[in-house]
């Protein structure tokens, strides 16, 4: 990891983001999970990633290792810490505990919240809180 700390800048909500970033333009999913993790060991702490550039899942696999988690924590975790109540479904032993074990984790930094927001496409199975009718 690089002994260079890049500047920051204070947004308006309180929040300090890095003055530099690593792009992800034109990268697929594979080269971008890699070019990511080379960066997050380079000591980048801003990706910059967006739904146009289609490599969110590379994105997502990169913040999931650099933190040791599976991917599926990382989703997690960034739901609670955002509040939302999540509920996870597995039929799977393993991961139905490895799901519980993210109330374990540390929270996530928020460069990674901040990652993470940008890859929340508002998809849901069901119908969206604010529309639900109570039937």
């Amino acid at each position: 990891m690089s002994d260079l700390i890049a500047p920051t800048v204070t947004l308006d909500r309180g929040v300090t983001m890095p003055t530099i970033g690593f792009g992800t333009a034109h990268l697929t999913d594979e080269t971008a999970a890699q070019a990511a993790e080379e960066a997050f060991a380079a000591g980048y702490r801003k990706v910059d990633t967006a739904t146009a550039y289609t490599n969110e899942t590379g994105v997502g696999r990169a913040i999931a290792r650099k933190r040791g988690l599976t991917a599926a924590q990382v989703v997690l975790a960034w739901h609670l810490q955002r509040g939302t109540t999540v509920i996870p479904r597995s039929q799977d032993p393993a991961r139905i505990r490895a799901n519980l074990a993210t109330l374990d984790v540390s929270p996530l930094h928020n460069a990674d919240l901040s990652l993470a927001d940008k890859l929340d496409r508002d998809h849901r199975l069901g119908p969206h809180p604010d529309e639900f009718d109570g039937r």
